[in-house]
Formats: structure tokens, C-alpha cells, sequence
């Protein structure tokens, strides 16, 4: 029985482990050999796959934004009218806020970390940017009377809003208090984006 692991599970394997590191120790409190420790690789057998902490972090940072540009891509199926689109994605967005996995507990600890950092601030700005032009792209083609400069301003406005509401509800704990009343919340998003709506 051949019981060596694949690159893909291999890599999976390394992710895993640089974010249980990352999650407990901030991206500068990691060291490659932190990483190394958690898996069950060999220190010449884990540089084949990754040079640096700074590789492994882009990685799964790609790896999230892509999972999200692809629902993105996906609010509109099933979908024909734009208030049944817009209901979608408040439905993805307000998963999104309030999903606690260990991705969003690895971004709460390095997020304090970005402003010290350009080449860590730069990596994320990158990836939302990268976000925010599929989301953008994806409403104007469902909204094509809507001038893309608006659409932009009030998709960031919007989506930063919460996001920041959601970042904070896990600091703080608050998930409970936000969950309960989630209609609130649900009126930011619609405040955002129901004057798209053709009357």
C-alpha cells in the first residue's frame, strides 16, 4: 500500500498548520519552524513546497479570496429578478461576517499587525482589490443602469461596514448580541444597495 501523500495533500497539510500558527502567534511571532513543527514534514522536504512564512500567508489569503470571488460568481444563480439577487448576496455577505473559522481567527490576530507592515498591508490590499472588481463587475452586469463609480462607492461603503462590524463582534464576543439582531445590520446592506433596484 502506497501511503506517501500527494503535493495537494501535502500542501493542504502545511496551510493547516500556518494558520493554527498563525492564529495563536501573529504573522512576525511565526517562524518557519513553528510551521515545520506542526506538520509532519521534514525541514528539506517542507522548502520544496514553500520558501518563506511570507508564501504560506499569501497562499491561504488567495486561497479565501478566491473561495469568496466564486460565490460571488454564484450569487446570481437561481436568480431573475435584482431583488432576489440582492437578497442572495445579503445572504453570502451576512455569512461571511458572522462565519468564525480558523481563516477569520488568523486574520483578527494579523490584522492589527498590517498597518506596521507595507509588505503585508500591500499583500491584502491587493486581494480585497481583487475581491471588490469581481463583486463590482458581477452587480453591473445585473444592474447595468447603474454608473460603475457609484456601484464601487457604495459596494466598499457597504461591505467595509460590515466587515468591520463583524471583525469587531469576534474581538469583542459579541456575535450573540449581533445575531439576535441581525435585522439591523440587514438594514445597512439594504440602505447600501436597494436604491439599484429599477422602480
Amino acid at each position: 500500500m502506497n501511503l506517501r501523500k500527494s503535493r495537494e495533500e501535502r500542501i493542504n497539510e502545511i496551510h493547516t498548520a500556518a494558520k493554527k500558527v498563525f492564529s495563536n502567534k501573529g504573522y512576525h511571532g511565526t517562524s518557519m519552524e513553528d510551521i515545520i513543527a506542526e506538520t509532519s514534514l521534514s525541514k528539506g522536504g517542507f522548502y520544496h513546497y514553500y520558501n518563506d512564512k511570507k508564501q504560506i500567508f499569501y497562499a491561504l489569503m488567495e486561497q479565501g479570496t478566491y473561495y469568496s470571488i466564486a460565490r460571488v460568481k454564484m450569487y446570481k444563480n437561481g436568480v431573475s429578478t435584482q431583488a432576489e439577487y440582492l437578497e442572495a448576496m445579503k445572504k453570502s455577505i451576512m455569512e461571511d461576517v458572522f462565519n468564525y473559522t480558523e481563516e477569520s481567527k488568523m486574520y483578527m490576530n494579523i490584522i492589527s499587525e498590517i498597518y506596521c507592515d507595507k509588505e503585508l498591508f500591500d499583500c491584502i490590499k491587493k486581494l480585497y482589490e481583487e475581491y471588490f472588481d469581481v463583486l463590482i463587475y458581477e452587480i453591473q452586469c445585473f444592474f447595468p443602469h447603474i454608473s460603475k463609480e457609484e456601484i464601487d462607492k457604495k459596494v466598499k461603503l457597504t461591505c467595509y461596514t460590515l466587515f468591520g462590524i463583524g471583525f469587531y463582534s469576534k474581538i469583542l464576543q459579541l456575535d450573540e448580541m449581533y445575531k439576535e439582531n441581525i435585522n439591523i445590520l440587514e438594514e445597512i446592506f439594504d440602505n447600501g444597495f436597494n436604491s439599484f433596484i429599477q422602480k
